[in-house]
């Protein structure tokens, strides 16, 4: 990216464990709120029983504090890293923590908690966006020796998609990757 003109700078984020406990609890709600008739309950995935099973445990309370949770982080995000007056424009991160892996690969349908253990260290990037509500997006930049993408993350400002769409297309058009399809396709 500073080929193309840009200015890149290393990044730590801190860690906070609260926030991957409000992600957890959020996202059991999410799944326990969908109504589902008693006799489909059966039908669902093994990971979404769990979760809406966690899901009917959360308090109201420890409910609304995990949505607090995202909020201030967001707010947090906006005003210290990328206010509109300065800071970054764009966060940039690895899409995923590891190269793709096959269709199914992460499923565990004897341990649902092991699972939903797998996926959210397969995908310890994009909760931050999920969660904040920020805008962001995933561009394929690297490819494996096996031939598959490897996805770089950008994260925008709160309504600043325009500056996602434009660098994108920037890197899009200095690496192009619309006809390039892995060798398993």
């Amino acid at each position: 990216m500073t080929g193309l003109g840009h200015q890149v700078e290393e990044l730590t984020l801190p860690a906070d464990d609260g926030i991957r406990l409000a992600f957890t609890r959020a996202w059991s709600v999410m799944a326990a709120i969908r109504p589902v008739p008693p006799a489909g309950e059966e039908l669902l995935m093994p990971l979404s029983r769990y979760l809406r099973g966690r899901g009917a445990e959360v308090a109201g309370t420890d409910f609304a504090r995990a949505m607090y949770a995202f909020r201030a982080l967001g707010q947090s995000l906006a005003d210290g890293l990328m206010p509109a007056d300065g800071g970054y424009d764009v966060l940039l991160s690895p899409t995923v923590a590891a190269p793709p892996v096959a269709v199914g690969a992460l499923r565990d349908d004897t341990d649902p908690q092991a699972e939903f253990a797998a996926i959210g260290a397969f995908t310890p990037f994009t909760p931050l966006y999920n969660a904040t509500g920020q805008p962001a997006v995933n561009v394929p930049l690297q490819w494996n020796a096996e031939g598959l993408p490897i996805g770089v993350m950008l994260g925008g400002r709160y309504g600043d998609e325009a500056t996602l769409i434009a660098l994108s297309a920037q890197l899009e058009q200095a690496r192009p990757w619309a006809a390039r399809t892995p060798s398993v396709w």
